[in-house]
């Protein structure tokens, strides 16, 4: 119920008039059924019949409608929740800060927007069975209240033992289905890096058996045991609700026949009023396992602990034309480890950057080069230090302003097809054409709309893409994160001596991370990054300086 409540929090009148409609069904049923019962009561002692066969189709009708109108209800209820869900979930994780997502990890998150998403769905789909099921139950039971006192004490003592029997059947089926979910995140870990180690694996026999036999092939193992004993938890309950409704007649006519309780008359009403009961029961208790599954996905989603929802992305910044300087001051940023120890450090990070200066970061693998970048844009956080920008001082209010002037092309970087200008909007056709020109893609991509035709291309001219991505958006502030690495000699000559230069000229403000030490003469600044710390090369020995490290 905590799953239902929380999600219809928005729909709640809408809720409990579909659940009225439901009750108001279910005493229609009951009617149908004492209906019944009262004309073979009467056919028993050969009274007169005085009904209407046309009553009794309205009666019919009637449950009809009020049936199909109230589950109509809650299923289009159940469709916006989750609709509604899925863009809550998409709109908090976009206001994810970006280290918080890295902590998570990829498959943690596809895992979320998959199998979670499809859980809660199916868990809603359900719930006009539930809701009818239990309006249903309640309804009968007054019925089987007003029929005989004696019967209804019977029928209770065998319902309270049979609902104890099921829900201990329903707790070991929720923790098995508890622990396929953990083990969801694993199963993901496996399948990415099937679809991203496919060259490694296709290459190396020996280490394509390996994964297979020793991670893939024994995590859904591990899944498919713990999901056929929770089914078989599931199925028993099933098996056990029908055999207890069977019970329940059983001991009404053993109670009749043996102790004479009970008029002929009332044990045909109690017959027909428990087999009434076990279509929409059986609906009840199926329905069960779904519900378990939404509601251990809901406990998920909110162990991600992402971001609140607002509407940061859809806010304005105006932004600094003439920002001049941009300071780090003591920035220190820690990585810690699966035991929340301490592991890598960033900093203390002193730097001053001038607007429209040319910078090169240098530095080997691992070193911080790439967590300096994000601690300079805005996408990691430092832990400690502060940043200072165009007079202002960084804190959170102001964190989405001061990241709208970065324009980052990371190793790790996204082609999204739509090309936008700094508005928003689709760019000059004539301006994009110029770019693509200069980038040596004019024969290659094709823009339509401010639709790019295709990203399937060699690394090398992605990177063009993305600096075309870049170039559009007009920000102050560009990071390019070994950008020339994948170029040809013939291009990396382009970009160090023409397309820098040219981005300078036009008031760019670069910082480009990179090893090509005979272009370090370019650049206003060289920095060279080690083990997390920054420091800058003299300017005039820098090449030799660098060489000789």
């Amino acid at each position: 119920m905590k799953l239902i409540f929380s999600l219809l929090k928005n729909s709640r009148l809408k809720f409990f008039f579909a659940i009225f409609l439901s009750a108001l069904s279910a005493v229609t049923g009951v009617a149908v059924i004492a209906f019944i019962n009262d004309v073979i009561g009467k056919l028993s002692v050969g009274e007169e019949l005085s009904f209407s066969i046309l009553t009794f189709l309205l009666l019919i009708l009637f449950l009809f409608f009020l049936t199909f109108f109230s589950q109509s209800l809650i299923t289009a209820l159940g469709h916006k929740v989750v609709y509604e869900l899925r863009l809550s979930i998409s709109r908090r994780l976009m206001n994810t800060s970006v280290e918080r997502i890295d902590q998570l990890g990829q498959p943690v998150i596809m895992a979320t927007l998959t199998n979670d998403i499809a859980a809660i769905s199916k868990a809603f789909n359900s719930l006009p069975f539930v809701v009818f099921g239990i309006s249903v139950i309640f309804c009968s039971y007054g019925y089987l209240l007003w029929l005989s006192i004696p019967f209804f004490i019977a029928t209770m003592i065998m319902s309270a033992f049979s609902i104890w029997i099921g829900r201990k059947l329903m707790i070991i089926s929720r923790g098995y289905k508890k622990r396929v979910r953990d083990n969801d995140d694993s199963l993901y870990e496996n399948y990415q890096a099937m679809l991203q180690g496919r060259n490694e694996l296709k290459l190396s026999q020996e280490r394509n058996t390996f994964f297979y036999q020793e991670h893939l092939e024994p995590t859904a193992e591990y899944t498919r045991k713990l999901d056929t004993k929770a089914d078989r938890m599931i199925v028993l309950n099933g098996s056990w609700i029908n055999t207890s409704v069977l019970l329940v007649i059983a001991v009404v006519v053993l109670m009749h026949v043996q102790f004479s309780i009970g008029t002929i008359e009332q044990v045909t009403g109690y017959v027909l009023a428990v087999l009434f009961l076990r279509s929409p029961m059986a609906g009840f208790v199926g329905s069960l396992p779904s519900l378990i599954q939404g509601a251990i996905a809901f406990s998920k989603v909110k162990t991600l602990a992402l971001a609140e929802e607002d509407e940061h992305q859809t806010k304005q910044f105006s932004i600094a034309e003439n920002w001049q300087v941009l300071n780090l001051k003591g920035v220190e940023y820690d990585y810690t480890t699966q035991n929340d120890d301490i592991g890598f450090s960033v900093g203390p990070i002193d730097l001053t950057i001038n607007q429209g200066e040319l910078i090169f970061w240098v530095g080997g693998n691992g070193c911080g080069k790439s967590t300096c970048a994000r601690l300079l844009a805005g996408l990691y956080q430092a832990h400690r230090g502060t940043i200072e920008f165009s007079g202002e001082m960084i804190n959170q209010d102001n964190l989405g302003w001061y990241r709208n002037h970065f324009s980052v092309v990371f190793a790790d970087f996204y082609l999204f097809k739509n090309l936008i200008n700094e508005e928003g909007k689709i760019p000059d056709t004539k301006l994009v054409t110029h770019y693509l020109d200069k980038l040596a893609l004019n024969n290659k991509v094709t823009v339509k709309e401010g639709l790019l035709n295709t990203t399937e291309l060699s690394q090398g001219q992605r990177k063009r893409l993305a600096l075309l991505l870049a170039y559009l958006e007009n920000r102050s502030i560009i990071i390019l994160d070994e950008w020339a690495a994948d170029q040809d000699p013939a291009f990396r000559r382009t970009f160090y001596t023409e397309l820098l230069p040219e981005l300078q000229a036009r008031g760019k403000t670069i910082i480009a991370i990179t090893h090509d030490d005979h272009y370090f003469h370019l650049a206003d600044k060289v920095y060279r990054i080690d083990a997390g710390k920054i420091f800058q090369i003299n300017k005039q020995n820098q090449q030799s300086t660098w060489k000789s490290t």
